[in-house]
């Protein structure tokens, strides 16, 4: 079994704004991919959901959100009427394509009633960690986590990714609490007992 989230725009778009604002050290689209990781990891394993609701692949580099990075790939091009995710994430940041890998810079900022309070700990509490480390120090970590780790493993030799699965973000996390994981699991499971009726 697998467990998913629903994705929602508004949250990645306005973690994303909030990432930005805090000025990490050269926040590329890779580095921003990784915090963004972290941060739903630890908002998980805390209280039984993550901030955005996107689903993670393990890609070569590192993991990346699905749906905010097909929005991140059509950032700059004019948006298609399909492409509401990208014209919505356009409004809010842009690429600096000045620098050899384009940085995030915020646009216009947001309600800053997106994120709950939960969410904003969770993103500073990664942003004190992360923030100030270059992308290849971000995407080591990255690397070492249980949930990019089994993915990567289990990826057919044919392709250059693989989904992960949000019950490995559990996997040697000290600050998962207790239940947190079973909790998610039932939730889920409710969910779509209700959805399939």
């Amino acid at each position: 079994m697998s467990v998913n989230f629903k994705f929602d725009i508004d949250k990645a778009i306005a973690a994303t704004v909030y990432i930005a604002s805090k000025k990490p050290t050269e926040l590329t689209q890779a580095k921003l991919f990784k915090l963004l990781y972290f941060a739903d990891k630890d908002h998980l394993v805390r209280y039984c959901r993550p901030i955005t609701g996107d689903w993670y692949t393990a890609m070569k580099d590192g993991p990346v959100p699905s749906n905010l990075y097909n929005a991140f790939k059509k950032l700059g091009s004019p948006p298609k009427k399909e492409d509401e995710n990208a014209r919505r994430l356009a409004q809010f940041v842009k690429l600096d394509s000045s620098w050899q890998y384009p940085r995030i810079e915020v646009q216009k900022e947001l309600d800053p009633l997106q994120l709950s309070i939960s969410d904003i700990h969770s993103l500073d509490r990664v942003l004190k960690l992360y923030g100030k480390m270059s992308f290849t120090q971000v995407r080591s970590i990255a690397h070492n986590t249980p949930a990019w780790a089994n993915a990567w493993e289990k990826k057919e030799e044919t392709k250059d990714a693989s989904r992960m699965s949000f019950e490995d973000f559990f996997e040697e996390d000290a600050s998962a609490l207790s239940g947190v994981r079973e909790e998610m699991v039932e939730n889920y499971l409710l969910r779509k007992a209700f959805e399939e009726r």
